[in-house]
């Protein structure tokens, strides 16, 4: 695991090179360099593979975005926000649940 996927070919601008890594590829500085007012820094991909697998990631995240929208659901409603100012958060919230994690 120490390369990515080349989409240059998708960039915005043509005298950028980008790359395109796995999910949690982490990047590790090896050594920071100042080429007049630029920063350049060597780096090195780092995968730590005792992490999470992405879908592990995704159903915490898809649980905090749930605990999210119940906790603004009881504070409006605690302060007194009427039902119909609610209702987008409520089909929101239950359009989440419905999801897969």
């Amino acid at each position: 695991i120490d390369r990515g996927a080349d989409i240059s070919w998708l960039s915005q601008y043509p005298f950028e090179e980008e790359v395109l890594f796995a999910p949690l590829t982490g990047l590790s500085v090896l050594q920071p360099r100042v080429d007049g007012s630029v920063l350049c820094l060597t780096v090195r991909l780092s995968v730590n593979l005792t992490s999470a697998a992405i879908e592990r990631v995704v159903s915490r995240l898809q649980g905090s975005h749930l605990q999210l929208l119940r906790q603004m659901i009881d504070e409006l409603t605690f302060a007194g926000a009427p039902p119909r100012a609610l209702a987008r958060l409520h089909r929101v919230q239950s359009d989440a649940m419905q999801r897969d994690p």
